[in-house]
C-alpha cells in the first residue's frame, strides 16, 4: 500500500512511531514527537561535505608514519568505510515498512543522507591518501576481522530485511512478533551506532592524538559528532518511548535476552577486534589493546543502561580514553597548521588540494 486511504490519524493527531496505521499523509500539523523535529532539523543545520579539509599532510603521513601506525590506520579505516556502507544504505530502507510517524521518517532519512557522506569521506581519505587504495578494498573484502566484526548486528538487520518484505507483501499481520522484531532491528541499530562506531573513533583518535592525519582526524571528528549527538541521540528517544508503551514493554520482556545476548556478543567481537589489531604487541603510545577494551566498555555501558540490563564488567565512572571528550567537542579542536584549514559545521565549502589526475610515486612503509 502506497497511500492509506483509510487512515484516521489525521483525525486526532494519534500515530505511532513504528507500526501503526500505514501513513497516509505525511504532516507537520499533528506533531507528537517535537523532539525528533528538532533532531531532524539539527542535521539539516550542520550539513558538511567530504572535501572540507585538506589532507596533503594525512597523504603524507601515510607514507612516513611508522608501521604499526600504519597497519591500525589502515585497518579501522577499512572497518569504518565498510559500516557507514551498511548503515547508508539500510537504516533508512530497511525501517520504511514500519514507520508510521512523519517527524521519525524526517529523522531516518536525514540520518541516511548524512551516512552518504560519512562513507563518502572514508572513500574520498583512500583516494586521495593512498596509493594503491586496492589495498584497502582487500581489507574490506577480504580480510575476515574485517567482515566479521559486525556480523551480530549485520545478522539482526537481515532479519529486519525479510521482516519488512513479508509485511509489506501481506504475508505477516501487524502483530506482537513483527513488532518484536522491529523493536529488535531498531536495538540493533542503536548498538551499531553507540558501540561499534564510537569503538572505531577511538582508534582513530588514539592516533591523530599523537600528531599523524590531523587531516583525516578533522574529517571523522565531524563523522563521530553526527554519530554521537544525532543518531544516537534519535535512537535513545525512539527506544525509551516504545519502552514506555504497551506494545514496547511487551517487545523489551520478550526481548530482554536476545538484546543481552546481542550486546554480549557484540563486546566479545570488539575484544577479538582489539586483540587482532594489537597483535604481535603492537601499539602506539598511549593507546594499547588493555585500554582499547576499556574504551568498549565505557561506550558499552550506556547501551546496558538504556535497557536496564547490569553488564558483566565493572561501571566505569570516566572514560578510560579522556583524550575522546576533547575530540567530542568539536570546538575545542585547534587544526596542525600543516593541514590549516578551519572544518566546524556549516561552512558547506571545500578544499580540492589534490587533483583527480594525481600519480602517487612512493613506497608504502611495510606492507599490510
Amino acid at each position: 500500500m502506497i497511500f492509506n486511504k483509510e487512515n484516521t490519524e489525521w483525525k486526532d493527531g494519534k500515530s505511532s512511531l513504528i507500526l501503526g496505521q500505514k501513513p497516509a499523509l505525511f504532516d507537520s500539523i499533528n506533531r507528537k514527537h517535537p523532539e525528533l523535529f528538532k533532531l531532524y532539523k539539527k542535521q539539516k543545520s550542520i550539513d558538511w561535505s567530504e572535501d572540507e579539509a585538506s589532507l596533503a599532510q594525512t597523504r603524507e603521513d601515510f607514507r612516513t608514519c611508522p608501521k604499526e601506525v600504519y597497519e591500525l590506520m589502515i585497518k579501522n579505516l577499512a572497518f569504518q568505510w565498510e559500516l557507514d556502507s551498511v548503515a547508508s544504505r539500510s537504516i533508512s530502507v530497511l525501517l520504511a515498512p514500519f514507520i508510521t510517524d512523519s517527524d521519525f521518517w524526517l529523522t531516518v532519512t536525514k540520518n541516511s543522507e548524512l551516512e552518504n557522506t560519512h562513507w563518502l569521506t572514508y572513500s574520498e581519505i583512500v583516494r586521495l591518501c593512498i596509493p594503491d587504495p586496492q589495498d584497502v578494498f582487500k581489507q574490506v573484502m577480504e580480510n575476515e576481522q574485517v567482515l566479521s566484526r559486525a556480523e551480530v548486528v549485520e545478522a539482526v538487520l537481515l532479519d529486519l530485511q525479510k521482516a519488512g518484505a513479508e509485511y509489506t507483501l501481506g504475508m505477516v499481520e501487524n502483530d506482537q512478533e513483527l513488532y518484536n522484531r522491529a523493536f529488535l532491528g531498531i536495538s540493533a541499530i542503536y548498538m551499531l551506532e553507540r558501540m561499534l562506531f564510537m569503538d572505531s573513533f577511538s582508534n582513530t583518535f588514539g592516533i591523530v592524538e599523537l600528531g599523524w592525519f590531523q587531516g583525516a582526524g578533522a574529517l571523522v571528528q565531524k563523522v563521530m559528532n553526527d554519530e554521537c549527538y544525532i543518531h544516537c541521540k534519535t535512537w535513545e528517544y525512539v527506544l525509551k518511548h516504545e519502552m514506555s508503551t504497551r506494545r514496547g514493554a511487551t517487545a523489551f520482556a520478550m526481548c530482554r535476552d536476545k538484546i543481552e545476548t546481542m550486546l554480549r556478543e557484540i563486546l566479545a567481537k570488539e575484544y577479538s577486534w582489539n586483540a587482532y589489531v594489537f597483535s604481535g604487541n603492537k601499539r602506539v603510545v598511549g593507546y594499547n589493546e588493555l585500554l582499547a577494551n576499556e574504551g568498549a566498555n565505557w561506550n558499552a555501558q550506556e547501551v546496558y543502561a538504556l535497557f536496564g540490563i547490569v553488564p558483566e564488567f565493572d561501571m566505569l565512572v570516566q572514560n578510560p580514553l579522556p583524550f575522546m571528550e576533547k575530540w567530542l567537542n568539536i570546538d575545542s579542536i585547534q587544526n596542525a597548521q600543516q593541514e590549516g584549514d578551519g572544518t566546524n559545521y556549516l561552512l558547506n565549502s571545500f578544499i580540492n588540494d589534490i587533483p583527480d589526475d594525481t600519480l602517487f610515486e612512493f613506497e608504502l612503509p611495510g606492507t599490510l
